[in-house]
């Protein structure tokens, strides 16, 4: 299921992120949305947020702005993968509920 409110540009290393946080036992869809993570994801009864990037990349102002306004004084839980390597270390943090700093 995809909530689908425009045509968006995914990243390329979407699938494969996506495929690992099933593989590690979440359920995950695809958002669609100007500046809204790409991902919502349940792992645990925890609802979080994720926002897919390839390596090397950084958040766009509008990603930034949506994040810091929107999400991070509600306590919702939103990360930055840039690949399956994050999963385990994310969801530790998750479980643990602590709060993923944005990246610079």
């Amino acid at each position: 299921m995809t909530l689908n409110r425009y045509n968006p540009k995914r990243d390329a290393n979407e699938p494969e992120i996506i495929h690992g946080l099933r593989k590690a036992g979440c359920w995950v869809t695809a958002l669609s949305g100007s500046g809204i993570p790409d991902l919502l994801c349940c792992s645990r009864g925890i609802l979080f947020l994720v926002e897919v990037k390839m390596p090397g990349a950084v958040l766009t102002p509008k990603q930034r702005q949506f994040f810091e306004s929107e999400l991070l004084p509600h306590d919702v839980p939103v990360y930055v993968l840039r690949s399956n390597l994050d999963i385990e270390h994310t969801l530790t943090r998750l479980h643990n509920r602590i709060a993923a700093p944005l990246p610079e």
